[in-house]
């Protein structure tokens, strides 16, 4: 079954992309794709992520004609391409992370790059963007688009882009979708927060000190799978490949997850009924999440937890309407426990995020 991603992620690059390329009519039709993708409303469904790395491919050779004046450039040689075969070499992919970010400091212009912070089993990857200017207009130019160099995209959506398809690298390099326990954005909440949630699958905070991805330190340990024909095919359709991480293994963490559900009204299932609905005993359960570094009581502490946000961003509720939502016996023991997690109360919360 294809993959399919939200056929915005289209629209949005084609937004990018638009005032460099006014041919993206003939270039849409020549992809066998919806002319929509260039209206200003959002467009809703999917399409396949094939055919959105084809778009995407397509648009980048066509823009490194215009960059280096060259109507056949050659795109196997790019920065991109020898910083990837770069980090093949590495065993683990605390090695290859490594490599990555001492090959941008080395390429990158203005030597922007990422580092790795461990504290006990918690990785803390941060990400050194240019400081955010709420004043600054910060829009995509059509250098940023060349293979020739390393680049970040400016502002808010190139900080999104360059999270998202790290985080899709890592997990493309090891075969296992990398759990994230947070994302932070060092920029205001612009829009809906879904928006910025679904391709992440992790609790989004923001107004933050630093752009950071926070996950367990096993993964670092894990080894790296891919070889030099795996990075042929993955760059033939770029970044569709890396989409499709989404597809790889869940950790069991994520499949509890995925059992509790949304509704946190009623008594949550024990641990024994989880087990019983995962087809595993609740010794063999208990001992594969403590593995990933997590346990049963944790898992629904950051269900209630990610519930708690949402409803705080959707401004109309109340802390004795989120408690009861919640299953907590009073409002005062939910602003506890919101405190327990964050470090904020449900308040300063929402004060820190207007």
């Amino acid at each position: 079954m294809p993959s399919k991603i939200p056929a915005y992620y289209a629209q949005e690059t084609i937004r990018m992309l638009q005032p460099a390329l006014p041919e993206l009519e003939a270039l849409l039709t020549e992809q066998g794709l919806p002319h929509s993708l260039l209206e200003e409303k959002r467009v809703e469904g999917e399409m396949e992520a094939e055919a959105y790395g084809r778009l995407f491919m397509a648009l980048i050779k066509r823009l490194q004609r215009d960059l280096h004046h060259d109507p056949n450039p050659i795109l196997d040689l790019s920065s991109y391409r020898l910083m990837f075969a770069y980090i093949l070499q590495a065993d683990h992919l605390q090695g290859a992370l490594e490599r990555a970010a001492a090959h941008y400091l080395r390429f990158q212009p203005e030597q922007q790059s990422f580092s790795l912070e461990c504290e006990g089993d918690q990785v803390h990857w941060r990400f050194h963007f240019n400081a955010f200017d709420e004043d600054q207009t910060q829009t995509a130019g059509l250098e940023h688009f060349s293979m020739s160099t390393l680049n970040w995209m400016p502002g808010l959506n190139g900080r999104m882009i360059s999270l998202y398809t790290w985080h899709r690298i890592a997990s493309w390099l090891i075969g296992n979708f990398i759990d994230l326990s947070a994302v932070r954005l060092d920029y205001p909440l612009q829009g809906s927060a879904e928006d910025y949630i679904q391709p992440f699958r992790a609790p989004f905070y923001f107004h933050q000190d630093s752009c950071t991805l926070e996950f367990h330190r096993r993964y670092l340990e894990l080894p790296i799978v891919r070889r030099e024909a795996d990075l042929d095919r993955m760059l033939e359709t770029f970044p569709a490949e890396l989409m499709r991480a989404d597809e790889m293994t869940d950790s069991n963490a994520a499949r509890v997850r995925g059992l509790l559900g949304d509704d946190y009204s009623t008594l949550m299932p024990s641990l024994e009924q989880v087990a019983r609905r995962l087809h595993t005993t609740t010794a063999t359960l208990h001992r594969r999440l403590r593995s990933e570094g997590t346990s049963y009581q944790q898992i629904k502490d950051a269900c209630r937890r990610d519930a708690a946000i949402a409803l705080l961003r959707a401004g109309s509720n109340s802390g004795s309407t989120i408690a009861e939502r919640l299953g907590f016996s009073d409002a005062s023991t939910f602003y506890r426990a919101f405190k327990k997690w964050t470090g904020f109360t449900p308040q300063e919360f929402r004060n820190r995020e207007s």
